[in-house]
């Protein structure tokens, strides 16, 4: 199973959310692959989540899905804390559309979206619409925050 994030905010003051969502990923009986973005705050968070699911199934892969493959770019993505870095055929050399394209690609080869997106705009607003026009399955943070409030 191959598995996305996108998100607008940490997840630090819902820590059960985060256990949810690992408690979600252990119910999962197949080998997982994450794609993570490695913008923000929330894709710290879900590196978090996936290094910690992964000491369990250490045959998880997390990967960084780059929109650059410059070294300016890559040198404070932290790059060492993933399993490889994958640039997808999609982006071009200096576009600064290739964040869009990237998370396009993302959500194409991905089988889930894991999506904590709290307002109508920006990337991971665009990218999670992009994701339900596309039908692809969606777990939202909120409904597993719900359980806990």
């Amino acid at each position: 199973m191959r598995v996305a994030f996108c998100g607008h905010r940490q997840l630090e003051h819902r820590k059960s959310a985060a256990f949810q969502i690992i408690d979600f990923l252990e119910s999962v009986k197949e080998p997982i692959e994450f794609f993570i973005g490695g913008y923000g705050m929330f894709d710290h968070t879900a590196l978090e989540v996936c290094q910690y699911y992964k000491k369990n199934h250490p045959e998880a892969l997390i990967h960084f899905v780059t929109p650059y493959l410059n070294e300016n770019y890559l040198k404070n993505k932290n790059v060492q804390a993933y399993d490889d870095i994958i640039c997808p055929d999609v982006i071009k050399r200096s576009d600064k559309y290739n964040i869009v394209l990237r998370n396009k690609w993302m959500v194409d080869n991905s089988d889930l979206l894991i999506a904590c997106v709290t307002y109508n705009w920006g990337g991971a607003y665009t990218m999670l619409k992009y994701a339900e026009r596309k039908g692809l399955p969606i777990l939202y943070v909120k409904d597993l925050e719900s359980r806990f409030e």
